[in-house]
């Protein structure tokens, strides 16, 4: 019986074991001294890995959710930690998909394609409920300004592009896509909880 597996997705799939089986050795160790895994996170977003969701007419696979919980399951029995970290990348994959504009689809998917890692920071402590959001997105001369801090972003630390939620000078809810390296950008990896304490799950964006 031939099988039905695609070259491409055969492909993927022992790329996705052989970072497993190398994340493996030492994600204890990693867990246990929070070390921050640069390496270890960009050896899995330049795999491809990251980009198998991305719509066939930008150039992706368009792999499917199946395959991604395939390739995140392999991960995550390794290092859960990492397997994380692009939670929020994909996200971003299916916002830009539902309500980006054409021209932004192509920019931000070529983006994802050679490899640029997303990550999300929506949510804030403080507020009355998860929409009560405080980080203002505000129109000024020539461009705009983001002021605001989020908690619990989960990656951003390793991220080239973060998506953050804010409102607008009249309380719209937008998504700016805001390169890590912006001036005015503050992202500290402080999670103390239990486990997974090498994925950087806070940010702040400050003014």
């Amino acid at each position: 019986m031939k099988s039905m597996i695609s070259p491409q997705l055969s492909k993927l799939l022992s790329d996705a074991n052989d970072i497993a089986q190398w994340l493996r050795h030492s994600a204890s160790e990693r867990d246990q001294t929070r070390h921050i895994s640069t390496e270890q996170v960009d050896a899995y977003a330049s795999s491809g890995l990251w980009a198998v969701t991305v719509p066939k007419e930008y150039g992706g696979p368009d792999l499917g959710y199946k395959v991604l919980s395939q390739i995140t399951r392999l991960i995550a029995a390794a290092d859960p930690s990492i397997a994380q970290i692009p939670r929020g990348h994909f996200h971003i994959i299916d916002l830009l998909k539902a309500v980006a504009l054409p021209s932004q689809k192509m920019f931000f998917f070529r983006e994802i394609l050679a490899g640029k890692k997303f990550a999300q920071a929506a949510s804030e402590i403080g507020g009355k409920n998860v929409a009560d959001i405080q980080t203002m997105l505000t129109q000024e001369r020539g461009g705009w300004r983001l002021n605001g801090k989020k908690y619990y972003a989960t990656g951003c630390i390793h991220a080239d592009w973060i998506g953050i939620v804010a409102k607008d000078d009249i309380g719209v809810f937008m998504h700016a896509f805001v390169p890590k390296d912006a001036p005015g950008m503050d992202i500290k990896a402080d999670w103390s909880g239990f486990g997974q304490k090498s994925d950087g799950k806070r940010y702040r964006a400050v003014e």
